[in-house]
């Protein structure tokens, strides 16, 4: 039997990776997901270390240039952050 429905492979991986931070990861992944996604590949590649703390969202770099940028960019990625996972709403981003 032949299903009728098909869907992208993108898509059924956001699904899994939604499912998961459900079930308690505090949305460590999807947060690189959507990192990689909104800024790009050439902040991602300077991107050493992302992670969560006490509503905090911190990202080692290893460019000073890109990292006075995102500092510049800082509103508007917690804005664009809490609108794409309103469960997790971000106090702030802490660039090292």
């Amino acid at each position: 039997m032949r299903r009728t429905k098909t869907e992208k492979i993108d898509t059924l991986v956001k699904k899994i990776m939604e499912d998961y931070a459900k079930q308690g990861d505090n949305y460590q992944h999807l947060i690189y997901a959507e990192w990689k996604q909104m800024l790009g590949v050439t902040v991602t590649n300077a991107t050493r270390k992302i992670y969560i703390k006490e509503r905090k969202l911190f990202v080692h770099l290893d460019s000073p240039i890109i990292k006075q940028e995102l500092i510049l960019l800082k509103d508007k990625i917690i804005q664009h952050m809490n609108r794409k996972f309103p469960d997790g709403q971000l106090e702030n981003i802490i660039f090292k």
